[in-house]
């Protein structure tokens, strides 16, 4: 099972995602980062285990890509997945979810392709708590 993965800022990661990097701005906030393996410097690895886990039929809940995103939702992030062999317009054609619960079931239904493409919103409790602290 994998254990780490590290957040890249935009300006450091491949060409491919810089192209598409103001139009996510754009849609999900201007802070956008690829979450890498730390070892290919793409997230590859990290798919490789979501996919296992979904061979074997196990939650996805002790994965490092869902400790990722849980933590990243936590704390109020967007979180775009797509399969970046699919061409320029694949950040932009997602299941949209609003949960957890949601985007590992938006990533159980898409294993069998090995082809992700899910856009889990900003955790909207975090959002409208920090608005009524600053109202």
């Amino acid at each position: 099972m994998r254990t780490a993965f590290n957040l890249v800022p935009v300006d450091e990661a491949q060409p491919y995602l810089f192209k598409v990097a103001a139009e996510i701005a754009l849609l999900d906030g201007p802070c956008v980062y690829l979450v890498s393996d730390g070892e290919t410097d793409t997230s590859e690895e990290l798919f490789v285990e979501v996919d296992e886990m979904c061979q074997r039929q196990v939650r996805l809940i002790g994965s490092c890509l869902y400790r990722c995103v849980t933590e990243l939702h936590r704390l109020g992030h967007v979180v775009r997945v797509w399969d970046a062999g699919e061409g320029v317009g694949a950040p932009f054609n997602v299941v949209e979810c609003t949960t957890i619960e949601e985007f590992e079931q938006a990533l159980i239904h898409q294993a069998p392709t090995s082809s992700y493409r899910v856009r889990l919103s900003a955790n909207k409790e975090l959002n409208s708590d920090a608005l009524k602290r600053a109202g």
